[in-house]
């Protein structure tokens, strides 16, 4: 690699735990030199400038245009760049970004999120497969992908934790992380009264027209609303059954059923063989 610097690439892509990795793990990691995400786009003149031999760059990227312009920032100056992301069932994935998105005051249905045809959602069947990402990582770089699996860290934080360390070279001491979720998952009463609430009043956290602090003042005071009717509300609210129709999750996987595959296929690749930690270049 350029100056015989190691590089890691951790493309964080949304809602597959990149805020708990950053703030909770990649800090606690040894034999490595972690680039946090306010010092993303000062990557270059750390790497220049540091006395470390490897490097682990972190920085979540939404599911747009964004992950293919700063894969191609890192991949021209770091070419031979490990990069690694973990990824998410289709469903799992969508589920969480629209609790995000209601939680956050957006009021919308999940046909308005996701949309197997060519409705007026956000996100259309092509936006979400994962092989045609990693296609842009084996083609911009000269490693292949580490691929993981954020059912593994759901399931086994601490396996996986150590078991990322292992194929950057680095090593951690697990009693120095916290395990504990970083964003809290609300349930689907939670969410459906607060649904309902936001059907007559505007909750939404995006700044319209008023001046910078009629906006701090009035998202505060809409922030207080909303986190109190998902923290105290929820006994008072009457199911309506799932937040989202298991049928409609299902045709959901089943839409994505060969993308997945080929990505579970793609996540046997050998790990890249990396030299054991040393700590700095001579």
């Amino acid at each position: 690699m350029e100056g015989n610097n190691e590089i890691f690439f951790h493309c964080g892509m949304m809602r597959t735990g990149t805020t708990f990795l950053q703030k909770s793990v990649f800090p606690h990691l040894k034999g490595i030199r972690y680039i946090p995400k306010p010092q993303f786009f000062e990557r270059d003149e750390i790497i220049r400038d540091s006395a470390a031999a490897r490097f682990l760059i972190s920085y979540e990227l939404a599911m747009d245009e964004q992950w293919q312009r700063e894969i191609d920032h890192v991949s021209e100056d770091w070419p031979d760049a490990i990069p690694i992301v973990v990824v998410r069932r289709h469903s799992d994935w969508l589920l969480s970004e629209y609790k995000r998105q209601l939680k956050n005051g957006h009021i919308l249905q999940f046909e308005e999120l996701w949309s197997e045809g060519e409705g007026q959602a956000q996100y259309h069947r092509e936006d979400l497969l994962y092989c045609d990402r990693i296609a842009i990582l084996r083609d911009r770089f000269s490693q292949p992908p580490v691929i993981l699996m954020y059912e593994d860290l759901v399931h086994d934080g601490a396996g996986f934790i150590e078991h990322l360390a292992a194929i950057m070279g680095a090593t951690v001491d697990l009693e120095e992380v916290d395990l504990q979720r970083r964003h809290t998952s609300y349930g689907d009463r939670q969410l459906q009264l607060l649904r309902r609430v936001m059907q007559r009043v505007n909750l939404n956290r995006e700044r319209g027209k008023q001046s910078a602090v009629v906006f701090r003042v009035q998202r505060l005071l809409r922030d207080i609303v909303r986190y109190g009717i998902l923290y105290l509300g929820a006994p008072f609210n009457r199911s309506d059954g799932p937040l989202v129709d298991r049928k409609v999750l299902d045709r959901v996987d089943e839409v994505y059923q060969d993308d997945w595959e080929q990505v579970l296929e793609l996540s046997k690749t050998p790990q890249p063989q990396v030299s054991q930690p040393s700590g700095s270049k001579g």
